[in-house]
Protein backbone atom coordinates (compact mmCIF):
# COMPACT_ATOMS: atom_id res chain seq x y z
CA UNK A 1 0.00 0.00 0.00
CA UNK A 2 1.31 3.30 -0.57
CA UNK A 3 2.19 5.84 1.91
CA UNK A 4 -0.45 8.28 0.89
CA UNK A 5 -2.99 5.28 1.50
CA UNK A 6 -1.49 4.92 5.33
CA UNK A 7 -1.75 8.64 5.92
CA UNK A 8 -5.63 8.52 4.25
CA UNK A 9 -6.25 5.26 6.81
CA UNK A 10 -5.26 7.05 9.60
CA UNK A 11 -7.41 10.23 8.70
CA UNK A 12 -9.88 7.71 8.71
CA UNK A 13 -9.78 6.32 11.97
CA UNK A 14 -8.97 9.40 13.53
CA UNK A 15 -12.25 10.84 12.17
CA UNK A 16 -14.08 8.38 13.52
CA UNK A 17 -12.99 9.33 17.45
CA UNK A 18 -14.88 12.60 16.54
CA UNK A 19 -20.57 14.03 13.07
CA UNK A 20 -38.86 21.00 7.48
CA UNK A 21 -40.49 19.61 3.96
CA UNK A 22 -43.37 17.41 2.87
CA UNK A 23 -43.49 13.58 2.96
CA UNK A 24 -41.74 12.55 -0.20
CA UNK A 25 -39.16 10.11 -1.41
CA UNK A 26 -36.38 12.84 -0.91
CA UNK A 27 -37.54 13.49 2.03
CA UNK A 28 -37.47 9.68 3.36
CA UNK A 29 -34.11 9.19 2.05
CA UNK A 30 -32.90 12.51 4.22
CA UNK A 31 -34.32 10.87 6.72
CA UNK A 32 -32.90 7.44 5.97
CA UNK A 33 -29.06 9.17 5.51
CA UNK A 34 -29.91 10.99 8.97
CA UNK A 35 -30.70 7.54 10.51
CA UNK A 36 -27.80 5.80 9.14
CA UNK A 37 -25.05 8.59 10.19
CA UNK A 38 -26.73 8.85 13.77
CA UNK A 39 -26.57 5.17 14.12
CA UNK A 40 -22.90 4.79 13.51
CA UNK A 41 -22.09 7.79 15.46
CA UNK A 42 -23.85 6.32 18.57
CA UNK A 43 -22.30 3.02 17.83
CA UNK A 44 -19.16 3.56 18.07
CA UNK A 45 -19.60 5.88 21.58
CA UNK A 46 -21.59 2.68 22.49
CA UNK A 47 -18.96 -0.02 21.55
CA UNK A 48 -20.96 -1.19 18.77
CA UNK A 49 -18.08 -1.34 15.87
CA UNK A 50 -20.43 -3.31 13.84
CA UNK A 51 -22.51 -0.13 13.66
CA UNK A 52 -20.11 1.51 12.06
CA UNK A 53 -18.69 -1.33 9.70
CA UNK A 54 -22.08 -1.31 8.17
CA UNK A 55 -22.24 2.23 6.86
CA UNK A 56 -18.54 2.62 5.48
CA UNK A 57 -18.08 2.99 1.97
CA UNK A 58 -16.26 -0.73 0.91
CA UNK A 59 -13.96 1.95 -0.76
CA UNK A 60 -12.91 3.17 2.81
CA UNK A 61 -12.79 -0.28 4.77
CA UNK A 62 -10.74 -1.39 1.57
CA UNK A 63 -7.99 1.49 2.00
CA UNK A 64 -8.32 0.68 5.60
CA UNK A 65 -6.89 -2.67 4.80
CA UNK A 66 -9.63 -4.98 4.50
CA UNK A 67 -12.86 -6.06 6.58
CA UNK A 68 -10.51 -7.50 9.45
CA UNK A 69 -8.28 -4.20 9.25
CA UNK A 70 -11.36 -1.76 9.49
CA UNK A 71 -13.09 -3.50 12.25
CA UNK A 72 -10.06 -3.29 14.41
CA UNK A 73 -9.31 -0.25 13.76
CA UNK A 74 -13.16 0.86 14.30
CA UNK A 75 -13.04 -1.11 17.83
CA UNK A 76 -9.67 0.25 18.82
CA UNK A 77 -11.01 3.63 18.48
CA UNK A 78 -14.60 2.67 20.82
CA UNK A 79 -12.30 1.20 23.09
CA UNK A 80 -10.16 4.64 23.24
CA UNK A 81 -13.64 6.43 24.09
CA UNK A 82 -14.53 3.96 26.40
CA UNK A 83 -11.01 4.26 28.15
CA UNK A 84 -12.08 8.10 28.18
CA UNK A 85 -15.53 8.15 29.45
CA UNK A 86 -16.42 10.07 26.10
CA UNK A 87 -20.19 10.07 26.22
CA UNK A 88 -22.42 12.01 23.69
CA UNK A 89 -24.63 15.03 25.32
CA UNK A 90 -26.29 16.29 22.60
CA UNK A 91 -26.49 15.50 18.58
CA UNK A 92 -28.04 16.63 15.60
CA UNK A 93 -28.63 17.79 11.99
CA UNK A 94 -28.08 21.51 11.35
CA UNK A 95 -28.92 21.66 8.17
CA UNK A 96 -30.71 19.04 5.85
CA UNK A 97 -28.38 16.63 3.24
CA UNK A 98 -27.72 17.68 0.31
CA UNK A 99 -27.84 15.25 -2.35
CA UNK A 100 -25.97 15.34 -5.77
CA UNK A 101 -24.78 13.30 -8.74
CA UNK A 102 -21.51 12.91 -10.47
CA UNK A 103 -21.56 10.83 -13.10
CA UNK A 104 -22.70 6.89 -11.78
CA UNK A 105 -22.07 8.08 -8.47
CA UNK A 106 -24.77 9.91 -5.87
CA UNK A 107 -23.20 12.10 -3.13
CA UNK A 108 -24.66 13.27 -0.39
CA UNK A 109 -23.15 15.44 2.12
CA UNK A 110 -24.91 15.16 5.90
CA UNK A 111 -23.60 18.16 8.74
CA UNK A 112 -24.18 17.08 11.60
CA UNK A 113 -23.51 18.71 15.10
CA UNK A 114 -22.98 17.44 18.38
CA UNK A 115 -21.37 17.51 21.85
CA UNK A 116 -19.33 15.24 23.81
CA UNK A 117 -18.12 14.78 26.78
CA UNK A 118 -14.63 13.48 28.25
CA UNK A 119 -12.62 13.58 30.98
CA UNK A 120 -15.19 16.14 32.77
CA UNK A 121 -14.61 18.29 29.60
CA UNK A 122 -17.37 19.31 26.97
CA UNK A 123 -16.81 19.66 23.12
CA UNK A 124 -18.43 21.05 20.38
CA UNK A 125 -17.83 18.98 17.00
CA UNK A 126 -19.38 20.79 13.46
CA UNK A 127 -18.64 17.51 11.02
CA UNK A 128 -19.95 15.89 8.18
CA UNK A 129 -19.85 12.55 6.18
CA UNK A 130 -19.82 12.17 2.59
CA UNK A 131 -22.27 9.27 1.64
CA UNK A 132 -21.77 7.61 -2.01
CA UNK A 133 -23.04 4.97 -3.98
CA UNK A 134 -22.93 3.66 -6.95
CA UNK A 135 -26.06 3.31 -9.00
CA UNK A 136 -28.48 0.84 -8.06
CA UNK A 137 -26.54 -0.08 -4.61
CA UNK A 138 -26.95 1.14 -0.96
CA UNK A 139 -25.50 4.08 0.76
CA UNK A 140 -21.66 3.86 2.17
CA UNK A 141 -20.14 6.86 4.07
CA UNK A 142 -16.73 8.51 5.25
CA UNK A 143 -16.97 10.73 8.28
CA UNK A 144 -15.57 14.25 7.01
CA UNK A 145 -13.60 14.99 10.14
CA UNK A 146 -10.04 16.78 9.21
CA UNK A 147 -11.24 15.41 5.38
CA UNK A 148 -9.44 17.67 2.86
CA UNK A 149 -10.65 17.85 -0.48
CA UNK A 150 -7.57 15.90 -2.24
CA UNK A 151 -8.18 12.95 -0.02
CA UNK A 152 -12.16 12.85 -0.49
CA UNK A 153 -10.98 13.10 -4.27
CA UNK A 154 -8.29 10.58 -3.60
CA UNK A 155 -11.15 7.72 -2.42
CA UNK A 156 -13.67 9.64 -4.80
CA UNK A 157 -12.44 10.31 -8.10
CA UNK A 158 -16.02 11.23 -9.36
CA UNK A 159 -16.20 13.57 -6.45
CA UNK A 160 -16.92 17.20 -8.67
CA UNK A 161 -14.29 19.92 -8.73
CA UNK A 162 -14.65 23.07 -7.01
CA UNK A 163 -17.80 21.49 -5.35
CA UNK A 164 -17.18 22.38 -1.65
CA UNK A 165 -16.89 20.72 1.82
CA UNK A 166 -19.37 21.11 4.52
CA UNK A 167 -16.93 23.28 7.29
CA UNK A 168 -16.19 21.58 10.26
CA UNK A 169 -14.97 22.30 13.88
CA UNK A 170 -14.14 21.89 17.12
CA UNK A 171 -13.62 23.95 20.59
CA UNK A 172 -13.84 23.40 24.18
CA UNK A 173 -16.78 24.82 25.11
Amino acid sequence: MHTRHFRLAGFLVVAFLCGAAAPTAASDESAAVQRDVETAVRGLYNGDAAAVERIMHPRVIKVMGGQAAARASIEKAAEMIRGMGAQIAEFRFPQPPEFFKAGEVDFVLVPTYAVFVANGQRIESTNFQLGAREKGGAWGYVDGARMTLAQIKMLFPEYPDGKPLPPTSRKRL
